[in-house]
């Protein structure tokens, strides 16, 4: 929203999104060393093990003015080239690495340079876990609309239902690709949400029959979604979307058309006419 509808970033936005990525780029290299202590492997190039350690031991500090070190971020690039990270990816359902964990890698020793400044495309990438509400004001046309981030838990869910009171549309985001892996939490649950993975999807969904077709694949996942839709008799229109891909105008036009017509309904119910 922020690159689509407000311009974009300032130079001072996108360096508060540094220490965030940071951490992704670490916490990511970090996950496969640990993965790879629990296959029982090590790296292939014999200097790549003393890099894995490094890269175990090293630390993000969270003030304004740290800077990745560039021997780590060199560390990770190694790492990451070495023979054996095609058989722990292989694995990657049997622990959590954040899906931009391969873009990071690919990026590191730009991100590892003292006057490193992200892109819009490393910040569509970041991941952090949110825990707070926040909002966000636009124009589209005549109309003003107000999205409002609901970043917590369910657990958490009587602190934030009372958002929900007067709100006309709700966007709710699924990431296809976490059908089978374990959540960041450490929670041993399977999500239902799916499928770009190693992992078969009918291991997780037994009633699915349509192979390793993706488009079958995202179509058996919407059918189950809207099933829980239907119970509520909810107005609902899906979308499949690469989110991190600003070009793609589709699915801002095509959501926020059902924003639209979502709140003019309401405008009519209110007045009546319908």
């Amino acid at each position: 929203m922020k690159i689509t509808h407000q311009n974009g970033f300032t130079k001072n936005e996108l360096m508060m999104f540094r220490p965030t990525i940071y951490r992704n780029t670490l916490d990511s290299a970090q996950a496969i060393v640990r993965q790879m202590h629990n296959m029982n492997v090590e790296c292939v190039t014999f200097a790549n093990r003393t890099f894995a350690e490094r890269i175990i031991e090293y630390r993000v500090e969270s003030t304004p003015d740290f800077v990745f070190s560039a021997d780590i971020a060199r560390a990770i690039h190694e790492l990451w080239q070495d023979t054996i990270i095609p058989k722990v990816m292989d694995c990657s359902s049997q622990f959590y690495i954040m899906d931009s964990a391969s873009y990071f890698f690919t990026e590191v020793l730009r991100i590892g340079t003292p006057d490193y400044i992200p892109t819009e495309n490393d910040v569509l990438r970041a991941q952090a876990k949110t825990t707070g509400i926040t909002s966000t004001r636009f124009n589209m046309g005549q109309i003003s609309v107000h999205i409002i981030d609901i970043g917590v838990q369910l657990s958490q869910l009587r602190k934030w239902i009372h958002y929900f009171e007067h709100v006309p549309s709700i966007i709710f985001c699924a990431a296809l690709s976490e059908y089978n892996q374990e959540l960041l939490e450490g929670k041993n649950q399977e999500s239902l949400i799916l499928f770009e993975s190693v992992a078969p999807i009918e291991k997780y969904f037994p009633d699915y029959t349509g192979s390793a077709d993706v488009n079958k694949a995202a179509k058996y996942i919407l059918w189950k979604f809207m099933q829980a839709c239907n119970r509520g008799r909810l107005s609902v229109y899906p979308h499949l979307t690469q989110a991190t891909d600003t070009t793609d105008t589709t699915l801002f036009r095509l959501v926020f058309a059902a924003v639209k017509e979502t709140i003019l309904q309401n405008i009519l119910k209110d007045s009546r006419i319908l």
